[in-house]
């Protein structure tokens, strides 16, 4: 949102806009423009670390989302992390990224696929440790932002919406150093998945998350698309667990249950979760290693959808 959502007034930082620009979005979530925190943002936080010499460092609330003091129902997670309980990071993540990592990086921020929108002004953000950002919609440039005492530690730009590529490039003393693209993304076509490891020890309690992707035809990721997604899983290895990351989800991280299995590492019935709704053109399965190697194959399916396909290795430690 690009109005803040505090809870008192005395703690409201200025909107960024005179109209809301995104009232379909639900006052339960937060904004992605780090002015709907809990009393302090994360900028005015970390500038507070940053400036008092006697402040050795801060405590991030939080590093992670996390089940329970939700703020009040429909929401059932805690969702006040720079990272979702996924693992998916949010927009807060890259502005701790800017100011604490060397290592060159920009992002862009909020993504460029807002059908209905066209003509309309959006706050365009970029977090970046590099100097000067030039920021291009389709080729043309909206201008180049360099960091100023009133940069905030974020660079701005007021851009009318129309769908494209949207393109940051950042440069350091002269230098390209790092760009960054997002492109509107037509309607949901495809599943992609990714591992963070295709490879499991088994016999032990081996682990790896798969990140489930929507993409349109053209496999450019779309960052609105919330559809079903059925899970099949083949092979020595079992789904331990799902979800979205939405803090409105009341879907069990098991719902939608097989038959149980016997655990013999728990003792007791498991379930395999077999479908999971999509957020924000994201969502998760945790995989985990059976006793027996083998080759493990997830596919996730969605109906007009192209499935996607992912094998993983279960081999002897």
């Amino acid at each position: 949102r690009t109005h803040s959502r505090y809870r008192k007034p005395e703690h409201q930082p200025p909107n960024l806009t005179e109209e809301e620009v995104f009232p379909e979005t639900n006052d339960k979530y937060h904004s992605s423009y780090d002015n709907a925190g809990v009393r302090i943002c994360a900028r005015d936080s970390w500038r507070l670390t940053r400036d008092l010499s006697y402040v050795a460092g801060e405590y991030r609330w939080t590093g992670f989302d996390y089940l329970g003091e939700s703020g009040g129902w429909p929401r059932v997670i805690g969702n006040f992390g720079i990272i979702d309980i996924c693992n998916f990071p949010k927009d807060t993540y890259f502005f701790c990224q800017s100011q604490w990592t060397k290592r060159p990086m920009v992002h862009l921020l909020p993504h460029w696929t807002w059908p209905g929108k066209e003509g309309t002004v959006i706050p365009v953000w970029c977090y970046t440790n590099c100097d000067r950002v030039e920021l291009f919609l389709n080729g043309k440039s909206q201008g180049v932002k360099t960091f100023t005492p009133d940069s905030d530690m974020h660079l701005a730009w007021n851009v009318p919406y129309q769908p494209g590529e949207l393109k940051a490039v950042a440069t350091k003393d002269g230098k390209v150093i790092c760009t960054t693209i997002t492109r509107t993304a037509g309607l949901p076509a495809g599943i992609t998945l990714a591992a963070d490891k295709t490879t499991l020890v088994a016999g032990r309690p081996d682990l790896s998350y798969v990140t489930i992707k929507v993409v349109d035809k053209d496999g450019n990721f779309n960052p609105t698309a919330d559809v079903h997604v059925r899970l099949e899983l083949k092979g020595p290895a079992r789904l331990l667990a799902v979800g979205n990351g939405d803090p409105l989800n009341r879907d069990g991280f098991q719902s939608q249950a097989t038959k149980p299995f016997n655990d013999t590492r728990l003792n007791k019935k498991s379930f395999q979760a077999k479908t999971v709704k999509s957020f924000n053109g994201l969502c998760l399965a945790i995989i985990s290693s059976a006793d027996e190697p083998g080759e493990v194959i997830l596919t996730a399916k969605s109906r007009r959808l192209s499935k996607g396909t992912i094998t993983l290795q279960s081999e002897k430690e």
